[in-house]
């Protein structure tokens, strides 16, 4: 089972034809965005000539079926910091800085 998280960057590229991330994308069984990347795109959208375009592409996208908005929770902010701080990859995070 293929599972991605889309990013910001990652819809854009693909949007724009990038062929390795068309791919992942076309055989992935799951796709997951967040409201962030969703908010972040929109804001792109309303600075955007193609607007109207834009947006009518990003809602046949998450049409469909494979794809998923996933909630931000207490939970995910948690694994979020734990991440950034470098923590889950063996980084030496210091708590007092």
């Amino acid at each position: 089972m293929s599972r991605i998280l889309l990013d910001t960057s990652g819809y854009s590229a693909f949007m724009r034809g990038d062929e390795a991330i068309k791919e992942k994308l076309q055989t992935a069984d799951t796709i997951w965005l967040n409201p962030v990347v969703l908010g972040e795109l929109w804001v792109g959208f309303l600075r955007s000539h193609a607007r109207k375009k834009n947006e009518e592409r990003l809602s046949r996208f998450l049409a469909s079926s494979r794809v998923t908005t996933l909630a931000v929770d207490e939970e995910a902010a948690e694994r979020y910091a734990t991440i950034l701080d470098g923590s889950v990859d063996g980084g030496d995070a210091d708590p007092d800085e």
